[in-house]
């Protein structure tokens, strides 16, 4: 099994470990508990068919933001003379600023690109931008991690 989809299962394992086929607690919405666990799916396939489509895959999720913190590091750092002590800081403005980026593109761009599909079929409009939202949540949450500990690794 190649590290990919090793990866790709353990990802998947913690998905649904994290909720993948129950309701959140609290769900008064009909929409949220009826379809809860087809938008957690399609946000998971989502983010396999988003690392097939590089030739890093799942590393570029982790590269993307590490180059950021590192042009921002360079920035505040050398031309501006900060201290030391704030690269946790940048990763987690880095990280925030992708992950609502990422996640209001995804949400704006649902609608037009399922257009056909919302036009043909009888499903809340409201899925759709919530099938981006997790999805981008999804793969923040891992990039965090991984950038914490490879930065932890580091510094």
């Amino acid at each position: 099994m190649s590290a990919f989809a090793h990866g790709v299962k353990r990802l998947g394992a913690l998905i649904q470990g994290a909720g993948g086929d129950t309701v959140p607690e609290g769900a008064t919405s009909p929409m949220v508990s009826r379809y809860w666990r087809y938008t957690v799916h399609r946000a998971y396939a989502n983010l396999l068919s988003e690392a097939s489509r590089y030739r890093l895959g799942w590393l570029w999720w982790i590269m993307e933001p590490l180059a950021m913190t590192a042009v921002f590091y360079v920035v505040f750092r050398f031309l501006r003379g900060a201290g030391n002590d704030f690269v946790y800081f940048l990763i987690v403005g880095v990280v925030a600023w992708l992950w609502f980026s990422s996640g209001a593109g995804n949400a704006a761009q649902s609608l037009t690109n399922a257009r056909s599909l919302v036009l043909q079929v009888k499903l809340p409009k409201m899925m759709f931008p919530l099938i981006g939202v997790v999805s981008v949540t999804m793969k923040q949450v891992f990039v965090f991690a991984a950038l914490l500990v490879v930065v932890g690794a580091l510094v």
